[in-house]
Formats: structure tokens, C-alpha cells, sequence
């Protein structure tokens, strides 16, 4: 099982919810009928309670227990367009874009992944 952890620092509630979102629709997409898939995302804050003015820190845990993806993969499947090899194409519906645009979001509040 391979876990990414991403650690946002960010200003509104609604980019989180949105990040988050994106990677759960892109785990869906690859859960197995035999109910392997996605396993958990978790949304955690660091700083509790949350003061207004000051940065709240979200960290998205992600366990991924579906199909996959080798190491090698690992830098593309955040380019735009990107999706599985030859026959993963065909099993699941996208345009390899939500990965791209949740780590295009990342990266302009200041995260890393």
C-alpha cells in the first residue's frame, strides 16, 4: 500500500474541500469491485482552534490500495493529461486533469506534496 501525504498551508476552507474533491474523484474512479481502492483521506488539522488571522495547516493522508502506479509514474501523473497505460485508458473515464489542477493548487498556497 502506498501513502502520499500532502501538506497544504491555506486560507480557505473551500480550496481544501475542493483539493480534497479531486483526490477522491480520481480515487473512485479506480476502486475495485472486490472492494480494494481507495482506503482513506483524512483531513487533520494542526491547529486547534483555528484563530482568524493566522494559518490553518491541513494534511491530506491518502492510502491507496487500488490499482496503483509504478514509482517511475510518479512525476507524471500530475501533468496535465495524463492517465493508466493502454488498457487502463479504455476502464476509466477522464481527461487527466484533476491530479494537475489539486497539485497546481498546492503549489500556489505554498504546499508540498
Amino acid at each position: 500500500m502506498k501513502k502520499l501525504k500532502i501538506l497544504i498551508v491555506e486560507d480557505e476552507t473551500m480550496v481544501a474541500m475542493d483539493l480534497k474533491t479531486r483526490l477522491v474523484q480520481s480515487g473512485y474512479k479506480a476502486l475495485d469491485p472486490a472492494g480494494t481502492g481507495l482506503q482513506a483521506i483524512d483531513m487533520v488539522s494542526e491547529e486547534e482552534p483555528f484563530k482568524p488571522g493566522k494559518e490553518k495547516r491541513i494534511i491530506f493522508s491518502v492510502a491507496d490500495t487500488g490499482i496503483g502506479f509504478s514509482g517511475e509514474d510518479y512525476n507524471k501523473i500530475f501533468k496535465p493529461f495524463i492517465q493508466g497505460k493502454g488498457s487502463l485508458k479504455r476502464r476509466y473515464d477522464g481527461t487527466g486533469l484533476g491530479l494537475t489542477i489539486a497539485s497546481g493548487f498546492i503549489k500556489l498556497m505554498g504546499g508540498r506534496f
